[in-house]
């Protein structure tokens, strides 16, 4: 018996079909094809390097200006600051971890006789390093307390390239009793050379 084409074309879709439900009730499904794993690639960045100025540093700074607010034990202070404008000197201590600074500044010249301030601060890339002080001692490195400065807050605002240290200085006393009232004394350093480090 001769088909007629659409005849024919009947009986192939049937012929597909049956042989699907076939393979279905066999248990033979092709899975589809796995997707391939998408992985990421983490590129390591490079420790930013920043200036190293541990080690000891000792040098010159002036005052440029001391403000007393209060009675005459402020005034007199400043008069006395002011006079030995070209004479204080300093001496940093410091150690340094990555980009943390801290260690020790001594300002053995001015005129309240105190010894050791000790700071802590931050390096950037830069070379920029800010020193606050954490902790104020006596010359023999006990913990001051004369029973009127109720604080004395000292920040140093440096530049470096780890080679030369230049900046300003900040000092800020508050009294109490007999030295009540104030004064604020702005400095910058004049010369300043590493005798010990890096």
């Amino acid at each position: 018996m001769s088909w007629l084409p659409w005849q024919s074309r009947i009986v192939a879709s049937a012929t597909l079909v049956s042989a699907s439900l076939l393979g279905v009730a066999c248990g033979r499904v092709a899975s589809p094809t796995s997707a391939t794993p998408v992985t990421s690639t983490v590129v390591p960045v490079a420790p930013v390097a920043v200036p190293d100025v541990s080690g000891m540093w000792t040098g010159t700074w002036i005052s440029a200006e001391c403000k007393p607010i209060g009675n005459d034990w402020w005034r007199a202070m400043c008069s006395a600051v002011q006079r030995q404008s070209l004479h204080h000197v300093f001496r940093f201590e410091l150690t340094q971890t990555g980009n943390i600074v801290s260690g020790t500044v001594s300002l053995p010249s001015t005129t309240d006789g105190l010894g050791t301030v000790i700071v802590s601060g931050t390096m950037s890339p830069a070379g920029d390093l800010s020193l606050d002080e954490l902790r104020l001692l006596n010359q023999d490195n006990t913990p001051f307390d004369d029973g009127f400065t109720q604080s004395r807050d000292t920040t140093w605002t440096l530049h470096t390239d780890g080679a030369e240290l230049t900046g300003d200085v900040v000092i800020a006393y508050t009294g109490t009793g007999a030295r009540a009232g104030s004064a604020r004394i702005i400095g910058s350093i004049k010369t300043a050379a590493r005798s010990s480090g890096s």
